[in-house]
């Protein structure tokens, strides 16, 4: 059976988080963007409302797009509701498609979760503190030797799975490369939030 999972590249999902749309108001008159070229909202910005949620990526916003009106600028986004997390530092020992694995130990807790919706990998290639962002891809077999990327999987011990690649399809690790994933914990049905939300 496993074998024929890894064939059909059948990938499970887990339990997604709730997520939030809001729209960020910015009055760019209270503002001095005089030697400023973007607006930005930095990844993992916090947002605490009944619960904790969390922007996933940053927004550059050009302030060459502002209008001279003056009208406040709205950008509209999602945020993911949970409690940040960081992996342990894995360490790559040079095998090709190494694969890394978080436990979920909240498994026989129905109440919290790790959040199938967001995940960050960064990697220090090289050991020198210059850490890289990798993005998920469907397959490794459809990039190349120089892609920073890995292929995520949950498990039938409901845990998570990070393979990475082998030289030629992916990036391969270095041995001693260091690797960490940042995910949400989430709250679960507690942080459930209704449609009259202001």
């Amino acid at each position: 059976m496993s074998k024929l999972v890894n064939i059909l590249n059948y990938k499970p999902i887990g339990k997604q988080t709730s997520m939030l749309p809001v729209r960020f108001t910015i009055d760019v008159n209270k503002l001095d963007i005089k030697d400023t070229q973007y607006i930005t909202i930095p990844r993992f910005t916090k947002v605490s409302y009944n619960s904790n949620y969390y922007l996933k990526n940053e927004i550059l916003y050009p302030l060459k797009d502002i209008k001279t009106d003056n009208k406040p600028i709205e950008i509209d986004t999602i945020l993911f509701e949970g409690e940040m997390h960081e992996s342990t530092t894995f360490e790559a020992t040079g095998d090709e498609f190494e694969t890394f694995i978080i436990n979920d130990n909240f498994i026989n807790n129905s109440k919290r979760f790790i959040t199938d919706n967001f995940f960050v990998v960064y990697v220090d290639e090289y050991g020198n503190n210059d850490w890289k962002e990798y993005v998920e891809t469907t397959s490794l077999y459809l990039h190349g030797s120089l892609d920073a990327v890995y292929e995520r999987r949950f498990n039938e011990d409901m845990n998570y799975e990070f393979k990475f690649g082998n030289g030629i399809n992916g990036k391969k690790f270095a041995k001693g490369a260091r690797i960490v994933i940042f995910y949400l914990l989430s709250s679960g049905e507690e942080a459930i939030l209704g449609d009259d939300v202001v």
